[in-house]
């Protein structure tokens, strides 16, 4: 059928109005969208949470759970509402100006608190027991045993089918009876033996056989393992601080394990947990061999000591700083001492002595006894068959254009960090901000690297290395925080600056000031951080945590240019008073 030219147009008309027709629908259909907590999500949190997210279009009322919620330009709300124990649902309702309204019902779940009570039933409780993962340990290990049933009670452990033992109930602790005990050791060794408790006395009370095992081997039944990644964390217990950092290669003996952890001796008298993923033991032929530290010699450039030590490679070291001191310490583990002579460059100015001691068998210690004060950065490498001590002076006689600082933009990548209300991701916020910082310091004539400059990244554990192998003099790196389940944002929202060295320190207690006048918030102040990006010793470093993303009028401030650029100027002064302090 031929339609002649009018009715063609005609009909695109009719077309075009109907396509507008249900665009503008669409944009006037009200939706609610929950950026936080995830539906289904387990929320730790006991009597309150946050919950967040946008809605379109961005007006309206918004209530959830019969409280009404603001709603921002952006149309990102944000609210910390009561929670109950259970299933919990968020009963999110928005009604716009015409009448027309969406609603979303979103669950999450709440944990039931632990509540201690004596067991009036005849059974051995399935919680508050131990161990409550797989152990392996040595001949004449204790191993500590608990279970809860009820009160005035004959409880033993068995284990496997070689040896059984009583456990005694406790006193009364918080008006709670019926808590069992024992601390037990093995002769062994046995491998994978079960766990069971039993009460002799009550034949209504079922034995409860734990979902765990117990191994007791000797120790040269123990594998060497390999540690697999550079600065691998090696911790003072399960879940615990970190003790010290491991080289990649080095050999370490097992002790014992305890479910993922295995227990590894850093020396003689010093065990570490370390993850089993961050090992192997698929090694063939390989065997750990007592180390030494030969003799010792001295050199001095410009900006730098350099402290070379015959030894052999992959020693795992701890640097040990002195307070308020010009003392500075490093701790090798599974050495021995073999130092006849120390040999220095004529006219070393920057250090006044070194002292080296066998603290235990396999334990030495060095200090070195500075003339400044504080240390910039300090370093450990390996060149042949040397190791290579580098501590770097302060940056006194270097112009802006011979300092190079490295800026590292948070998260990227697949790792999007915290999400705002309207699913802006920290990684990209981070970005954007460090391209600014960048280009302000880079005005000010300093030389500026980067770990990223899209969202392709490195590696957590390889940004630090990155800046030390290119030379930094300065690392920051730069976030926007998000609180704990729990809390409310609003009262946690602070600047926060984070250090872990001496060095990042000093740099944090100038730039601080600086980021907090910049954003107008309440003092986070500067804190101590066990954080990847900080740790390492290399230069001075610190990580700014500069406002909290998930509060909507945050999440739509972060992405002003002039913020942008004030936070910028705010680290530029923060880093000039500190390198005119030299």
């Amino acid at each position: 059928m031929n339609i002649c030219p009018p009715m063609k147009y005609l009909f695109s008309l009719l077309f075009s109005l109907m396509i507008a027709a249900v665009t503008a629908l669409a944009a006037h259909t009200p939706k609610i969208n929950i950026v936080y907590p995830r539906k289904k999500q387990v929320v730790k949190a006991a009597e309150k949470t946050f919950i967040f997210g946008h809605v379109s279009p961005a007006q309206g009322v918004l209530t959830i759970n019969g409280q009404k919620v603001k709603i921002h330009p952006s149309g990102g709300f944000l609210a910390t509402l009561p929670v109950k124990p259970g299933i919990f649902i968020f009963d999110c309702k928005l009604v716009l100006s015409d009448g027309s309204s969406a609603r979303l019902k979103h669950p999450i779940q709440i944990p039931f608190p632990r509540r201690k009570r004596t067991t009036q039933l005849p059974m051995i409780e399935t919680t508050d027991l131990y161990p409550d993962t797989s152990l392996g340990v040595l001949p004449g290990e204790e191993v500590f045993f608990k279970c809860k049933t009820m009160p005035d009670k004959k409880v033993v452990c068995r284990i496997g089918d070689i040896q059984t033992f009583s456990l005694y109930e406790q006193e009364k602790k918080k008006g709670v009876r019926g808590i069992y005990q024992a601390t037990k050791s093995f002769d062994g060794p046995f491998y994978q033996n079960s766990i069971t408790f039993l009460v002799t006395d009550d034949s209504r009370i079922k034995p409860l056989l734990l979902p765990v095992t117990l191994t007791v081997l000797p120790l040269p039944e123990y594998p060497v393992v390999e540690v697999l990644q550079d600065k691998c964390k090696a911790r003072f217990k399960p879940n615990g601080g970190y003790d010290t950092f491991l080289e990649k290669g080095s050999l370490l003996k097992c002790t014992g394990f305890m479910g993922k952890w295995l227990r590894c001796a850093l020396s003689r008298n010093h065990p570490v947990y370390v993850e089993r993923k961050l090992v192997t033991d698929k090694i063939k032929g390989k065997k750990i061999f007592s180390k030494f530290l030969g003799n010792l010699s001295v050199s001095e450039k410009e900006d730098r000591l350099l402290i070379k030590i015959a030894t052999d490679r992959n020693l795992n070291h701890s640097w040990i700083e002195y307070p308020d001191t010009n003392k500075l310490g490093i701790k090798f583990f599974k050495v021995t001492t073999n130092i006849d002579r120390m040999v220095p460059q004529v006219n070393v100015s920057s250090l006044k002595d070194i002292t080296w001691s066998q603290l235990e068998e396999d334990v030495a210690l060095i200090d070195f006894y500075l003339n400044f004060s504080p240390q910039w950065g300090y370093s450990l490498d390996y060149k042949n068959t040397h190791a290579i001590l580098t501590i770097r002076k302060t940056l006194e006689k270097k112009l802006p254009k011979e300092i190079i600082i490295c800026l590292d933009a948070g998260h990227g990548g697949a790792d999007l960090g915290a999400i705002g209300p309207t699913g802006k991701t920290e990684a990209d916020m981070n970005l954007k901000q460090t391209l600014v910082v960048g280009k302000c310091l880079e005005e000010q004539g300093y030389q500026v690297i980067y770990t990223r400059k899209t969202n392709q990244t490195l590696p957590l554990d390889q940004r630090a290395p990155f800046a030390i192998s290119s030379r930094a003099d300065i690392f920051i790196s730069i976030h926007h925080n998000a609180p704990a389940d729990g809390c409310d944002p609003y009262l946690q929202r602070a600047t926060e600056t984070y250090y872990y060295n001496r060095s990042g320190k000093k740099l944090g207690q100038y730039l601080h000031p600086f980021l907090m006048k910049a954003t107008g918030l309440k003092n986070g102040s500067l804190r101590f951080g066990n954080l990847a990006v900080c740790r390492h010793s290399g230069m001075a470093s610190v990580l700014l945590e500069i406002d909290y993303l998930v509060i909507p009028e945050v999440e739509e401030r972060v992405q002003k240019a002039s913020f942008r650029t004030s936070v910028a100027q705010a680290i530029c002064n923060g880093i000039d008073s500190y390198l005119n302090q030299r």
